[in-house]
């Protein structure tokens, strides 16, 4: 099995101190010619940096976690590319847990997450109540909320204007001839917000 490179190898083999490779590393302040050759060396040894030492370095993981719902659905596969490629760019990674659409294991993998000293959290059609969550955010780190309103919580969230979407598809099927159209609603909020928007658009036109 292939030894470890360790950052004190990295620091012998470009002549400066361990502080400066973990400055060059970690996007600390160190001369522009220096960072250059920390890195280099760094690339041929083939040297990479544990998230533990990093955590300890920086006090930073560089790292997110992400809850999901289920992990059998197409949708949020989809969401977890866009997630990935965003913070790759940006030198993170992230962590992913389901909730398994179950409000009590949601808290815990909440709490497991930021136990891992996790910077951030994405939050993806949360069952959780608003007071839960409300709660719990004392302990959390910085959250973003997808498919879920978030104004109480005071905090950014990401949706879509589900009853514009119901009016929209169902208009579209008004302007095909289409006069008896069915709507079957989910449970959720998203799908009793579409429900109202298909009725807006019979209403408006009639039918």
């Amino acid at each position: 099995m292939r030894k470890r490179v360790t950052i004190y190898e990295v620091a012998d083999a470009a002549g400066v101190s361990v502080a400066t490779v973990s400055r060059a590393l970690n996007g600390g302040r160190v001369a522009p010619q220096t960072r250059a050759r920390v890195l280099r060396v760094a690339e041929e040894l083939g040297f990479s940096p544990s998230p533990a030492a990093r955590v300890l370095a920086t006090g930073k993981s560089r790292a997110i976690g992400v809850v999901i719902p289920d992990a059998t659905g197409p949708l949020y596969g989809r969401m977890l590319r866009g997630i990935g490629l965003e913070l790759a760019q940006a030198g993170y990674t992230y962590l992913v847990e389901s909730s398994e659409r179950d409000p009590g294991r949601e808290a815990r993998v909440l709490r497991d997450l930021s136990a891992r000293d996790v910077e951030a959290l994405v939050l993806i059609g949360s069952g959780l109540g608003s007071q839960a969550l409300a709660e719990m955010r004392r302990e959390l780190p910085e959250l973003v909320l997808v498919e879920r309103e978030g104004a109480a919580l005071e905090a950014p969230m990401i949706t879509i204007d589900n009853v514009a979407a119901g009016e929209r598809a169902t208009h579209h099927l008004i302007e095909h001839g289409h006069t008896r159209i069915a709507h079957v609603a989910g449970p959720r909020r998203a799908g009793r917000e579409r429900l109202e928007g298909w009725r807006w658009a019979l209403a408006a036109a009639g039918v």
